[in-house]
């Protein structure tokens, strides 16, 4: 069968056949949750025949916490989350240059601001799709292409042993992240390497420096480099350091994009680090780095099939945006699957995909510009360091009220 054909099959508009939807990670679990909400039967077909945890930590701002109150989750999301205080935006040097209550946020835009493990976020996901008998989550179905005739579509699968499966629904939604396999089938956008890699690692409670053990969000300015950290778990602290890289490195089939990193690798980073900020690099003993991509948004609708997430518009971690962006997808793409009559709902999927599509974009930019912002180099940075200061916290809250106070 050739991915992206018309079948020869005679599928029809039968209201009792599923969503169908590629992908159980944090933008499949939530985009079937959305759906159920919305009375829809939802079959998720899932690569993996077991889940395990990819990345450490994530942000949840206000735009995506409220969603996730809408779904009833917030509370159980809270209990294995952390409330930071404030974001303490420095130097490499350790110079302090602003200072922003989160609280602030928090209450200015109606929903908390959060940190946890990825992990943690995916269990409280993956616990409400579970019990749920109008949900089928498929394991051990990777993905090969698909059929459509009128209202209807099949996607086919295989799996670890090479045996096909057939999957009719009534709408396929391809929540397969970065490397989305159904995008190719409708989107010629394709990812490229920025340059850019991620040191990831998560320390325990009793080798957190004093320095950063406070509820806070820490940004930390470097030349070409940046590092945030913040709590998670039980006193845990995730942290991510961002630094030029000359090439990607190479894609495994058991680690994906994620290589062991060695510490002396980042010796140029901490001879031009403070001394607090040295002690917090010293002090991880396991890194995991991966190589950063980009990729301008693709495609989002077209006939039964759409994109959510990554699969649509990895955005870079610079604004950390990227799951807050795939929950606001899901919210919307099932408010757009919900309308009885076909010609509004064609209209509603379009308004969908253009609508999508423009956050997308602004929140690229806004990441890109970032980007850039936090790898200043002197004498640039010195403008940088004078530009936060006078836009200040009341600055800062105003600048990003497009972001945090979206709402559906």
């Amino acid at each position: 069968m050739r991915p992206g054909s018309i079948g020869t099959d005679r599928m029809t508009n039968d209201q009792t056949k599923p969503i169908l939807i590629l992908g159980a990670g944090i933008a499949g679990l939530a985009m079937a949750l959305f759906l159920r909400r919305d009375g829809h039967d939802v079959a998720i077909l899932e690569r993996e025949s077991q889940f395990s945890a990819t990345g450490a930590g994530i942000q949840l701002s206000p735009n995506a916490a409220r969603l996730l109150e809408d779904l009833g989750l917030i509370a159980e999301i809270q209990d294995v989350a952390r409330i930071p205080e404030a974001l303490d935006i420095a130097r490499f040097d350790g110079k302090r240059l602003l200072r922003l209550s989160l609280r602030q946020v928090s209450q200015r835009h109606g929903a908390p601001y959060l940190t946890l493990r990825r992990a943690d976020l995916h269990s409280v996901l993956l616990g409400a799709v579970r019990p749920d008998s109008r949900i089928q989550l498929l394991e051990d179905r990777r993905f090969t292409g698909f059929t459509r005739s009128g209202e209807s579509v099949a996607a086919e699968c295989s799996d670890g042993l090479g045996r096909s499966s057939m999957h009719e629904g009534r709408f396929l939604i391809g929540a397969d992240g970065l490397w989305s396999t159904l995008r190719r089938n409708i989107s010629t956008q394709e990812p490229w390497f920025t340059f850019h890699e991620a040191w990831r690692a998560v320390l325990p409670p009793g080798l957190v420096p004093a320095a950063f053990a406070a509820e806070e969000i820490y940004l930390r300015l470097g030349d070409h480099c940046h590092l945030v950290a913040y709590p998670v778990g039980a006193g845990e602290l995730n942290i991510v350091l961002v630094r030029a890289a000359a090439a990607p490195r190479a894609f495994t089939g058991a680690t994906g994009w994620s290589h062991p990193g060695d510490p002396d690798d980042l010796a140029p980073v901490l001879r031009r680090a403070s001394p607090d900020l040295r002690q917090l690099i010293e002090a991880v003993r396991s890194w995991q780095v991966w190589s950063l991509f980009d990729m301008a948004p693709a495609r989002m609708a077209e006939g039964q099939i759409a994109l959510i997430g990554d699969a649509a518009h990895p955005i870079p971690p610079f604004l950390a945006q990227g799951a807050a962006l795939a929950i606001e997808d899901a919210a919307i793409l099932a408010k757009a699957l919900s309308r009885s009559d076909q010609r509004q709902r064609r209209a509603d999927l379009e308004r969908f995909a253009q609508q999508r599509q423009a956050r997308a974009r602004k929140l690229r930019a806004a990441a890109r510009s970032n980007g850039r912002i936090f790898h200043l180099a002197d004498p640039w940075s010195l403008a940088r360091d004078y530009a936060l200061a006078a836009l200040g916290p009341k600055g800062m809250l105003d600048r990003y009220d497009w972001l945090y106070g979206w709402r559906a």
